[in-house]
Order: structure tokens, then sequence, then C-alpha cells
């Protein structure tokens, strides 16, 4: 028996018609159509606006694209620029304007989708050598950064007293050294000596020109306290003084000088005597080879003297006798050695100074009264 079918072109159409998978955006559907239907796409099924368009390039596999127009914004080095695309990843946006990721930082991936209004930040970077408290390495900048800018970024807030080896509003370049050096803050205690003072006695137990130590000096003991900013190689950026005390006294010095005369049984020489009183002129010398003409600290008494030594009371003059006791305003000395011809004046003297040379000039010339006390 033959059995005769008859189909209806409603049948033929629903044998047709397939599914088809549209990837709209971030948006996927189905659409069931016949081939035919595919040339009615635009109109009937999916609807584009201006400068959208559709991929049909894997319809065989029943697969639908639709790309639509977005308005997007780059942003190069902080220079922004609109642009539209119908590409769907930030890589084919990168691809399409011919821009490299090389030394380049992008704020996302090159597979995040495209999305209306987004912000494509591209931000070029290069190296330069950072020296961080003597420690050195290789670090990223910029395009445009400043020294300010990349401190910044480090988490480096520059303090009062830091030490940088560029001013901070320059802008960095390629393989630039930069250093910055921190100034950390720390309370240091110092001990100072407290020089000690001498006081002169006279004893008239002693000879005229004779010394004696009765007391010892002892120095002092002062502790000053300073707020100090200071760097990791040790180097003191800034020190200031807070406070201080006296931890310990000074003991003063107590010298014993003679003051007996010792008589030679001349009541005059020269022309001068014994009680007689002159105008003089006086300046001061030391043991240096400079001022101590012999260059051995030896008089020309033949007393050996020397720089710190504790004052003998001794003048240099050529108009009086080796030995002669003298009165320079109401001070004893003793007249124990002899000098250049500008000592042959009378009236004109060199005392000895054993606080050095500094305290000669210190001390410097002037008039004098001179009294004779022996000859």
């Amino acid at each position: 028996m033959i059995v005769f079918l008859m189909i209806t072109p409603s049948a033929v159409m629903a044998a047709q018609t397939k599914e088809y998978t549209v990837q709209d955006e971030d948006k996927t559907y189905a659409l069931f159509m016949t081939p035919q239907d595919l040339s009615e796409l635009t109109t009937k099924y999916i609807k584009l606006e201006d400068k959208d368009n559709i991929d049909l390039s894997k319809v065989n596999d029943c697969q639908i694209t639709v790309h639509r127009n977005k308005n997007i914004f780059i942003n190069r080095d902080g220079v922004l620029y609109e642009h539209e695309t119908t590409k769907q990843t930030v890589g084919e946006v990168l691809d399409e304007l011919h821009l490299s990721l090389a030394n380049k930082e992008l704020n996302g991936s090159v597979s995040d989708r495209i999305k209306q209004g987004q912000i494509i930040e591209l931000r070029s970077y290069d190296f330069i050598t950072f020296k961080n408290d003597g420690v050195s390495g290789t670090s990223r900048y910029y395009t445009g950064e400043t020294v300010q800018d990349f401190l910044k970024r480090q988490g480096i807030k520059v303090g009062k007293y830091d030490k940088l080896n560029k001013k901070p509003n320059v802008k960095l370049k390629a393989n630039q050294n930069l250093e910055y050096w921190k100034a950390y803050k720390k309370s240091v205690t110092k001990t100072k000596d407290i020089a000690y003072s001498v006081k002169t006695k006279y004893d008239k137990n002693l000879s005229a020109g004779e010394t004696k130590v009765t007391q010892k000096g002892v120095k002092g003991k002062r502790e000053v306290r300073y707020e100090e900013f200071t760097y990791a190689n040790g180097k003191v950026a800034h020190r200031k003084k807070v406070s201080e005390k006296i931890a310990k006294k000074p003991k003063c010095k107590i010298v014993s000088v003679g003051s007996k005369i010792r008589t030679s049984g001349r009541s005059s020489y020269g022309g001068l005597s014994v009680g007689q009183v002159i105008s003089g002129r006086k300046t001061h010398y030391c043991a240096c080879a400079t001022c101590n003409g012999n260059g051995r600290g030896i008089t020309a008494s033949g007393k050996h003297i020397y720089n710190g030594m504790s004052d003998p009371h001794i003048v240099a003059c050529n108009w009086l006798p080796l030995g002669a006791v003298i009165s320079v305003d109401g001070v004893v000395y003793t007249v124990a050695d002899t000098g250049g011809g500008g000592l042959s004046s009378v009236g004109r003297i060199d005392i000895f100074t054993p606080q050095g040379h500094a305290a000669c000039y210190a001390k410097g010339t002037g008039g004098c009264k001179i009294t004779i006390l022996s000859l």
C-alpha cells in the first residue's frame, strides 16, 4: 500500500527554523528564525542605532554578534580625549588606536569589556635610581611626575630638615639619580667642661716672682640637652639647645704669688731709684717661638717658661736689671727677661702671659703705672 503525505508550506517553514544565539554587548539571548529571516534581521528582530553593526561571520554556526557604538574616553598621561568605537574589549580598542602597552600602565585588563562612558587610562613610565637613606634601588616614575609627586606616591612626606639632591618641583627624567635623606628627631645630652677660675693671692713669705699653687683647680661639668635631627649616615641636620644644668661646680685654682722683696742693696740704677713712679707702656708675650726669641722657652735669667703654666708674674725689659721687682698697676712682677730694642726705652715692658698667643692679642697694648720696688 502506498501512503501519500501532504506537506504544507507551514510545515516546511517549521522544519527550517533554527535557534540563533545573539551576543548583544553584555546581553545574550536566542532568536528562532529561518535562514530566510536573516534578510529582515535588522528591521524585524534586532534594532540598530546609528553606527551600530552586526557581525554575521559565524551565522552558519548560528551565532550573531551585535556591536553597539559607544562613546568612551582615553586618558593618556593626563590628556583626556573622546573616542567612538564598536569594539568589545579594551585590548581591541587599543589595537584600533594603535596604542602599545610598552612602558605603560593600564587601569584594568585588556580583556575588560567596553562600556558606554568608560575611561581607559594609560600612564607612561620609566625608571630612575632612587637612594633612600643611603639604600639605592631602581624605581618607576610616571611621565610628568615631579620629585614631590614621586615621593608622595612612595608614602614619603618631606620634613623641614630632610635632605634632597633635587628641588621638589623638578620633573623627573629617565635614568636620573634621586637621593632622599630623612632627618630623624632625637634627644641628645652632652656633657661639657666648665673652666675653673684662677685666683691670685699675694704671699709676703714668698719672694717676688715665686709662685705656689695652694689649691688645685678642678673643672666643673655642664649637662646640655639638645633636640637633634640626624640623617641615617650620622650627619647632624639641625641641633637646638633645649635646656642645660650644672652637674658639678668648678673648683677655683688658688695661686700664691710672692710679694717679699729681695733687695740687692742698690737704691738706684741707671738714673732710676727705688720708689720711683714711671708712666710706662705694656705689651704681652707668651712662650711660643714667635714671642720668645730663642724658641726654647728659656728667659734671659734662665727661668724656664711654657704656655699653660701658673703665672710666674715676670716681665721683660732692657732698662732694669734682671731680678728687679716692680709694681704694674698694683700687680707685682719680677724682671726675668730681656727683649728687642723697643724694650730699652724707660717705662717700656713686655708682660709674660702663659695663657698663650690669643690671650696676648686679647690683652693688647696700653699705658700703665710702674713703681720700682727693688733694684
